[in-house]
């Protein structure tokens, strides 16, 4: 089955193994993880926060240590996961609160835990997608262009030089 959250495919295996994890949580602990992981993103570049260094680890082990189901570290960085996941694939994708309450209900989650997670998309809305623009938009910045006549003896050649911010494209024309 297809789902607009994420980008109208089907739903990755892993994220169905996270949300198995995210419908143990109770819905306050679900919605605390949510407040944390939209704070901690919209105080950290989007590269931090996908490799999970600017967490307030202390605090996520505290709220999901009440929880009897996550046991591990390994619980903690599936549950983040996939609610990174959540969240940012549905923010990149646009999709309204009532659609990814209807999707999230697809795949499993239960009513409750639902509720609480779409609250917080709510309430962090508009600032996550201000932020994920930025992001966005600098990822791929361009610092430079520059075109090279490259001429040989039958036709004239051009090359065409982009310097982003993180990387060199070189086209032939």
């Amino acid at each position: 089955m297809k789902f607009k959250f994420c980008g109208d495919i089907d739903c990755p295996e892993w994220i169905l193994l996270s949300i198995e994890k995210l419908s143990k949580l109770t819905p306050q602990n679900l919605s605390t993880l949510c407040s944390e992981i939209s704070k901690a993103y919209l105080e950290q570049s989007r590269a931090d926060i996908m490799l999970q260094t600017h967490y307030d680890w202390t605090k996520i082990k505290n709220i999901l240590s009440l929880d009897k189901f996550i046991s591990n570290d390994e619980d903690i960085v599936v549950c983040l996961s996939g609610l990174w996941f959540i969240f940012f694939h549905s923010i990149r994708n646009n999709i309204p609160v009532k659609v990814l309450n209807v999707e999230l209900l697809q795949v499993g989650i239960p009513v409750e835990q639902i509720t609480a997670l779409c609250e917080i998309y709510t309430e962090y809305y508009e600032q996550l997608v201000e932020k994920s623009k930025e992001d966005y938009l600098i990822a791929n910045k361009l610092v430079n262009a520059n075109m090279v006549k490259i001429s040989n003896n039958t036709e004239d050649i051009y090359r065409l030089d982009l310097l982003l911010q993180h990387k060199t494209i070189s086209l032939s024309l």
